[in-house]
């Protein structure tokens, strides 16, 4: 049997979509569309649909590095949304300036990003290309995921970089603290009468110490001049 295109329209939404298109964050229509096409399309049940297409939204903001809400509120808002369609086309035979004004109003609605950002979405960010993005998406949409992802990628190379001058840095330096041990207990091995020296001036200054401080000190007190 062939399906005609008019068979497979939505109301209000158009074709269904079996994927998100696109590089920007989706609508509420492009949320639909695709929610639709597993439950038009693929005859799924209603929660089998909302639960797909919430996996399907949960990933290309993923891939946007964007934080999102937890699956139930974003389950909540799409049941919500679906409820609200619904309830518009029940009445869409009617006509009447009243249903004409929920549609159009629909509509507008519908072209806007279906926001399920995390409350703290800005805050959670760390890069300000992606929270310049987020902020677009909320309202002129003119950026799309390829100019970000650039950004993106530049900022993780010039990171990359960094990290390898530093470890760089580090090998260099660990390998002159070798260098110097070993040419010192080389010296020492070939030059036994330096250590002897050595620890003669040490012992010599261990002797004085005492002198100065143990009990010698008193021998040497009377060669000091006496207080007047």
């Amino acid at each position: 049997m062939v399906v005609t295109r008019s068979e497979t329209v939505v109301y209000l939404i158009g074709e269904p979509s079996e994927m998100f298109q696109g590089t920007m964050l989706p609508t509420t229509k492009d949320v639909l569309s695709v929610y639709f096409c597993h439950q038009k399309r693929e005859k799924l049940s209603q929660k089998e649909s909302i639960m797909l297409t919430v996996k399907q939204v949960r990933e290309i903001w993923a891939k946007a590095g964007i934080p999102t809400a937890e699956d139930r509120n974003i389950t909540r808002k799409l049941e919500l949304l679906v409820d609200k369609y619904r309830s518009i086309c029940r009445n869409k035979t009617r006509g009447g300036a009243a249903q004409l004004a929920r549609e159009s109003n629909f509509q507008i609605d519908a072209n806007q990003l279906f926001n399920n950002a995390h409350h703290a979405a800005m805050e959670l960010i760390k890069i300000e290309e992606d929270r310049v993005f987020l902020s677009d998406q909320r309202t002129e949409r003119k950026y799309v995921m390829g100019e970000v992802d650039k950004e993106l990628a530049a900022v993780e190379d010039r990171r990359a970089a960094r990290m390898q001058r530093e470890a760089e840095l580090r090998n260099r330096e660990e390998e002159r603290r070798k260098s110097v041990e070993a040419s010192a207990a080389v010296s020492l091995i070939l030059h036994p009468k330096k250590v002897n020296t050595a620890l003669t001036v040490v012992k010599n200054a261990v002797a004085f110490k005492q002198l100065l401080h143990g009990t010698e000190r008193k021998s040497i007190q009377k060669f000091l001049p006496r207080k007047q």
